[in-house]
């Protein structure tokens, strides 16, 4: 949801060595990821790759009622247009999405749903819990001023498993949120980054790997992440190594918490 966020909190003293780390991440704080058991219900994170390498995605329309309908026209050009900012970055982000017309045998990865403004913020909305993109009246508006792909192509990088970045972010990102208000923010979003960059594309296998316990979605095995270390997982029939690094967060010169960030892939 287009909506800004804002993080409070002092970091003030923290070992040289740590320091090093923090800055070694800093280029990619803005394209920041959702909570793992957020991520763990969108489609980047629980979907397969194909035997092509890339996972895929698809989305279809519903009505207010969730059943399959045609979309308004300039729902379907915003919706076509953010997939494809997206599909752009695809040898990126290992990431395709596709429209799935109406299928009785297959449904949709994210249902793309006409509702009230209340249940899409106002605007539009991704709702991980039963992946949904929900548009509203006001998104139609939207959609006829030509920034609805803006909108759309942010809400799919949820579905991706990215965080908002807050208005004006560095470096610049999809995920940025508008520094006006509803209802402009959704007919006239003022944001400075209006389609997906290559640096958002880069945050996405990122997000996917950094959760603590790497599942193989090829064969549904798992491996436990060792603290600092590394594990392999079969992955399209190579054996990938996953290397870890734990940067710890100091507050006042006292521990406060850890986190796992990927260091690097390496796959034979």
């Amino acid at each position: 949801m287009l909506l800004k966020q804002s993080l409070s909190g002092t970091l003030r003293s923290v070992a040289p060595p740590i320091v090093l780390l923090l800055l070694a991440v800093q280029p990619i704080l803005s394209q920041s990821c959702n909570p793992a058991a957020t991520n763990a219900n969108n489609p980047a994170d629980s979907l397969a790759p194909g035997s092509d390498g890339f996972i895929h995605i698809t989305y279809s329309y519903v009505d207010s009622s969730g059943n399959p309908t045609t979309p308004d026209q300039n729902v379907a050009s915003a919706m076509q247009a953010a997939a494809n900012q997206w599909n752009a970055q695809s040898s990126t982000s290992l990431v395709k999405i596709d429209y799935l017309p109406p299928n009785p045998d297959a449904g949709p990865d994210i249902q793309v749903k006409s509702s009230t403004d209340s249940n899409s913020g106002g605007c539009a909305q991704y709702d991980y819990l039963s992946g949904r993109i929900n548009y509203g009246p006001t998104f139609l508006q939207a959609a006829q001023n030509g920034v609805g792909a803006t909108i759309l192509a942010h809400e799919l990088g949820h579905a991706l498993g990215l965080k908002d970045a807050g208005a004006n972010p560095s470096p610049p990102t999809i995920m940025n949120n508008p520094s006006n208000s509803l209802p402009f923010a959704c007919t006239n979003p003022n944001v400075p980054t209006t389609s997906v960059l290559h640096s958002d594309a880069v945050a996405i296998p990122l997000c996917r790997f950094q959760t603590r316990t790497y599942i193989n979605r090829q064969g549904g095995d798992s491996s436990s992440t060792p603290t600092g270390g590394s594990f392999s997982a079969l992955s399209g029939g190579q054996t990938c190594y996953y290397t870890y690094r734990t940067i710890n967060f100091y507050v006042d010169g006292v521990f406060d918490s850890a986190e796992l960030n990927l260091d690097s892939i390496e796959c034979y």
